[in-house]
């Protein structure tokens, strides 16, 4: 991370969260990246404390996308970037 920026991630799992840590100390990321336990749902961070933010294969994993969204835009800055990568069905039936 060059870019000059930090890093923070979240996971419901402790043992994710130590492996994270873990692996950012073997790749020299330690001082770029945090790490903390929690949910997505109800993410221990100040209101509009990020620029920017990302999901990853989280949301198929919740009932409650709107609630999701919603912290998502509380610790976002005016004008940040939600990025979501994720499997989503958006109607029933096969996945196609």
């Amino acid at each position: 991370l060059n870019a000059g920026v930090d890093v923070t991630g979240i996971d419901l799992t402790q043992s994710y969260v130590d492996i994270a840590t873990s692996l950012s100390r073997r790749t020299g990321m330690a001082g770029k990246t945090h790490f903390v336990q929690g949910s997505a749902l109800d993410m221990p961070f100040a209101k509009a404390g990020f620029d920017a933010a990302m999901i990853l294969h989280v949301g198929m994993n919740l009932p409650d996308k709107a609630k999701l969204m919603s912290e998502a835009a509380r610790v976002l800055k005016p004008g940040g970037v939600f990025a979501v990568y994720d499997v989503m069905r958006l109607k029933d039936g096969a996945l196609t």
